[in-house]
């Protein structure tokens, strides 16, 4: 078996082969997701003195994203900068979680 002519077909066309549901859940029709500013979709501004802001922007989440892929609702419980820790202990019960 020649491996360079499996592993590296310079004929491949992966994008031809694309699958068309980001993933398999869909299979639910709602999640949930804590988490830090990767969880928050957390963006950095910059205003004209140089300060810098941190803003969640939820819609730009991983998890909206794949909620919006496969047509499912999704809940963000999280914040930029948050631990789990900190979650258990605090923010959780702060919000009635």
């Amino acid at each position: 078996m020649d491996w360079n002519k499996l592993l590296f077909d310079s004929e491949e066309k992966p994008l031809d082969r694309l699958v068309e549901s980001y993933s398999h859940t869909s299979v639910f029709r709602t999640m949930a997701f804590i988490g830090d500013s990767l969880s928050s979709g957390e963006f950095e501004t910059c205003d004209g003195q140089g300060n810098k802001g941190y803003h969640d922007m939820f819609e730009y989440s991983w998890g909206q994203y794949i909620a919006r892929k496969n047509g499912i609702r999704a809940y963000n419980f999280s914040r930029g900068g948050m631990t789990a820790k900190e979650y258990v202990e605090s923010f959780a019960e702060a919000n009635g979680f």
